[in-house]
């Protein structure tokens, strides 16, 4: 999915994102883009702009992202439910 940027801001904040994600490996948490030494803006600013944190990364996440971090969720929980030794409810 392309993301047609119009407006500066959210081109500035896209960039910032994309420089994020390059960065650290994955796709930021909240609580990474709170931390100025990682990015630029805040969430406050992506909610701002785009109604939310998570608004904007489905915004802008590609199908691939997507799919990989539900691979993660579910793998997380399979680990989890294999230390209390229960199926998972996914």
């Amino acid at each position: 999915m392309t993301y047609i940027i119009s407006d500066p801001i959210e081109q500035l904040l896209i960039t910032n994102y994309k420089k994020v994600k390059k960065t650290l490996g994955h796709i930021p948490s909240h609580r990474e883009m709170r931390d100025k030494s990682v990015s630029e803006f805040s969430t406050n600013k992506y909610a701002k702009v785009f109604g939310s944190w998570p608004y904007f990364l489905r915004e802008v996440m590609d199908v691939s992202d997507r799919q990989r971090n539900n691979d993660n969720i579910k793998v997380s929980r399979m680990k989890m439910s294999e230390k209390r030794q229960r199926v998972p409810s996914i």
